[in-house]
């Protein structure tokens, strides 16, 4: 795990733009109208997006690089695509604070639905998943860039150990869809 003592590390939360070609493309994965073709050219895509975010990300000083979620529409609905369980509810994804930005209003197609909890969750796949590993890895190769983030937890290795020392670490304990406990998450750097 990286450390200073010279200097504050820095990271960002959240996605970078992305190129218009793929957004068009990630929004017609999100609402099930991808073509065939359209999916074959998404993976080189993707890759390329992710090795500018990472660049991009170098260029400015961020210290610990992430790829800028270039894989994803929206971090709130892509479970949907990597879990059972998950299905898109009636209710619209509400995102009011953007309504002050009509035109990034009307870019961001409010018209995603949000996901619901229907049953038990597990992992379809894990394919996706890799393949965003492996494009973050290749990116940050290229790049020169030490380290990327990812989340773990080395010390506390079991949920009743977490859950045992949560609260000094300032860990917050919430229920999740379907009652499913869970920590605020952690993120540690590789």
């Amino acid at each position: 795990m990286k450390t200073s003592t010279d200097f504050i590390l820095t990271t960002h939360v959240g996605s970078l733009p992305r190129p218009k070609a793929l957004e068009e493309k990630l929004l017609k994965q999100e609402m099930g109208v991808l073509s065939e073709e359209e999916a074959a050219t998404m993976p080189a895509e993707v890759s390329d997006a992710v090795k500018w975010a990472v660049q991009r990300q170098r260029d400015m000083g961020i210290t610990v690089i992430d790829d800028g979620e270039m894989s994803k529409y929206a971090y709130s609905t892509y479970a949907r695509q990597r879990m059972t369980g998950l299905t898109g509810s009636d209710q619209m994804l509400a995102i009011s604070d953007i309504m002050d930005f009509p035109e990034f209003a009307k870019r961001m197609k409010l018209e995603i639905k949000t996901p619901a909890c229907v049953g038990p969750v597990s992992y379809l796949e894990t394919d996706a998943l890799r393949a965003d590993i492996a494009n973050l890895q290749a990116a940050l190769a290229g790049s020169g860039a030490e380290e990327g983030v990812r989340r773990q937890n080395i010390r506390h290795r079991s949920r009743r150990k977490l859950a045992e020392c949560g609260p000094r670490l300032g860990l917050g304990f919430r229920r999740r869809a379907c009652g499913v406990a869970s920590a605020d998450a952690r993120w540690s750097f590789a």
